[in-house]
């Protein structure tokens, strides 16, 4: 995979565009979290990526999804699955053990998880 050019995650980056590409590795979160508060602290405007800022957050997903979504360690897992149930409504445990499991959901049954607002296209 050819790596995004400066030029263009420059631009991104003016419209508050976060563009996170390839296998999600230390280096990679490390840069996207710093360009997420960067952009946090220079304004409330939304910033597309993911929900870790104080402003809204928009994220936009293509193809599969999928991989490590949380850090290491039992708390890290359990705030991970605390904020999911938070945002899909279900409870806790249920999502601890939908991960444990490695629960695939397409497109629609993520819909109706309670994990993306919309299906486009």
């Amino acid at each position: 995979m050819t790596p995004t050019p400066a030029w263009l995650q420059e631009k991104l980056f003016e419209r508050r565009i976060v563009f996170v590409t390839g296998r999600l590795n230390d280096a990679l979160a490390g840069q996207a979290a710093a360009q997420i508060m960067t952009l946090d602290a220079c304004g409330d405007d939304p910033i597309d990526v993911v929900d870790a800022a104080h402003t809204t957050v928009r994220v936009h997903c293509h193809g599969r999804v999928a991989g490590p979504a949380h850090g290491a360690g039992d708390a890290a897992v359990w705030r991970f699955q605390a904020r999911l149930a938070k945002a899909t409504g279900r409870p806790a445990e249920d999502i601890a053990d939908d991960m444990r499991r490695g629960r695939y959901l397409d497109a629609r049954a993520a819909l109706a998880y309670g994990l993306i607002d919309a299906i486009r296209g």
